[in-house]
């Protein structure tokens, strides 16, 4: 619907530049003798007298007259008198705005393939105004102007391609007259052959491309174009990234209404992207984009309201627009973690868990290391030891030393041996003790963690029944009398007036009331408690009404 309103808006323009484009003075001197002319009947006369009234060329500009004049053209078949008036009555702003008529005078002109007239013609068929919807009927019009060159016709019937709607869809075709537009400057025919080769959709995709495409649409003022470039210059996608740049297209996109830029531009705030950090500011544009609805924005002001960033900290707010965002789907999931960040519960739990594994791996990692080498040297001394007594035994020569010898170092590795793997058990068990402290302090602090949202709950259930206990005691005080006397009593109570008053107290004590209980308090209690002060509050102003007439 945002590309067809542009469309609308373009071919307006159009529209206005035909109706006040011209002049009487064709083929004559005088606007006298042009007038003598058209009231002989001249069908170009009455059309050149027309578009002098119009432009108030010769004459005082008189619209009336350039209508009646455009009229008799039009009846005599002159195709842009015939367009003239069609746009005339679908602007109405001339004459009282008339789909149907405005059709009946495009097709008209259409019949005699006028261009601009088939356009519009079928633009009527696209949004239903005048006629019955009908998509085919709209693109046969626009193939019959787009085939005569004209800008807008070929931007619409690229569209039509786009979509599917009235012609099966084709991204080929769609590609082809975008290209025909966008050359001839129709700045939505720019921005939709930007976002097909950005996408890559009957295209390869192409960044540099698409950035050629979003800077002549962007360049002549489009919002959705200038976002886009902002986001390409913020990835880095088709030119170097460049935040400044970025921060310069959306805040062109915000200050048109943008939300998407708005939210865009705000994160750049937030984050200190191409601008000084500045919460303030990032609330700002975050706002701005959540009034309009945009989710992620609501959410991420919900956040600045959580943390108090920017803004003074309030959880009430915080949920208020946490709560706008889940209810348009925004990853409930993704609200219940927020909570958890800005609490800084979970988040910093985990980040305190990764750490701490890895200093005990690490610690693993160097005791094993150390068995290593420890059993490593062993078997090394050993290797010395041996060569020693080789080179003893050759020195020496004594066979029954050699053996002794032998013996000894036999003796000697089997000692190592048993004593390497009795340390090897050793660190195991340790191990093994170490999972086992572990896997018990992970139970202990899960047993903590459930044991204290036990306790918050019960809290809040007895914090739930106080309330509701308070609430059952005000409504019994609050219940109407059944004489007249006891309900002057009963009202006079609801107010909180004493005994004598006058009017001067009266009304002092209704704003009081009022400020207490007014509707806006309503949006964050609980159902129950929301209808109880809806009735409490029409109780005080039916008080109100009553005493101030007593």
């Amino acid at each position: 619907m945002k590309i067809l309103q542009k469309i609308c808006f373009v071919l307006l323009l159009t529209t206005f530049s035909s109706v006040y484009a011209g002049s009487c003075f064709d083929n004559v001197t005088d606007i006298n003798d042009c007038r003598g002319i058209a009231e002989q009947g001249d069908a170009r006369a009455q059309y050149n007298l027309g578009m002098a009234y119009g432009n108030g060329e010769g004459v005082p500009q008189d619209y009336k007259e350039s209508v009646k004049w455009f009229k008799l053209a039009a009846e005599q078949g002159i195709a842009q008198a015939q367009y003239n008036l069609g746009a005339m009555y679908g602007n109405g702003r001339i004459v009282p705005q008339d789909y149907e008529e405005a059709v009946k005078w495009y097709r008209l002109a259409s019949e005699q393939g006028y261009a601009k007239a088939q356009s519009n013609l079928g633009l009527r068929y696209a949004n239903g105004e005048g006629v019955p919807l009908d998509y085919k009927e709209a693109v046969k019009w626009y193939r019959l102007a787009a085939e005569q060159g004209h800008a807008p016709a070929q931007s619409n019937l690229g569209y039509r391609y786009y979509s599917g709607d009235g012609i099966p869809q084709d991204y080929n075709e769609a590609i082809k007259w975008f290209r025909l537009a966008a050359k001839q400057g129709i700045t939505q025919a720019q921005y939709n052959l930007g976002l097909m080769y950005d996408n890559g959709q009957g295209v390869s995709q192409d960044f540099n491309e698409a950035i050629k495409w979003f800077r002549l649409a962007a360049e002549q003022g489009d919002a959705q174009a200038q976002s886009n470039l902002g986001v390409m210059y913020e990835n880095g996608q088709g030119v170097p990234q460049n935040y400044n740049e970025a921060v310069k297209w959306y805040r062109l996109a915000a200050k048109q209404g943008l939300s998407q830029a708005q939210f865009n531009l705000g994160g750049g705030y937030a984050k200190g992207q191409g601008v000084p950090q500045d919460y303030k500011e990032a609330v700002k544009w975050f706002r701005l984009a959540a009034e309009q609805g945009y989710a992620q924005s609501q959410f991420n002001l919900g956040l600045m309201y959580h943390k108090g960033l920017g803004v003074p900290q309030d959880y009430k707010e915080a949920i208020k627009w946490f709560r706008l965002a889940a209810e348009q789907g925004y990853a409930e999931a993704q609200y219940n973690l927020s909570l958890k960040n800005a609490d800084g519960i979970g988040v910093l739990q985990d980040y305190k868990e990764t750490v701490n594994g890895s200093q005990e791996e690490e610690v693993q990692g160097n005791d094993k290391e150390a068995v290593r080498f420890y059993s490593k040297s062993s078997e090394q001394g050993n290797d010395d030891t041996q060569g020693e007594l080789e080179q003893s035994q050759n020195k020496g020569g004594k066979p029954l030393i050699i053996i002794v010898v032998i013996l000894i170092i036999f003796l000697l590795w089997f000692y190592r041996l048993i004593k390497k793997r009795n340390l090897e058990r050793d660190y195991q068990e340790q191990e093994r003790e170490k999972e086992k402290e572990q896997v018990h302090r992970e139970q202990e602090r899960q047993y903590r963690r459930k044991k204290e949202k036990e306790q918050v709950r019960r809290e809040q259930e007895r914090q739930y029944r106080r309330e509701k206990e308070r609430q059952e005691q005000s409504r019994q005080k609050r219940e109407k009398p059944k004489n007249r006397n006891e309900n002057d009593r009963s009202y006079e109570e609801v107010l909180g007036l004493s005994y004598g008053w006058t009017k001067s107290d009266l009304k002092p004590s209704y704003r009081k009331k009022c400020q207490q209980i007014h509707p806006d308090k309503w949006k964050d209690f609980p159902e129950d408690i929301a209808q109880r002060l809806e009735k409490e509050y029409k109780e005080v102003q039916k008080a109100y009404k009553y005493l101030l007439k007593k």
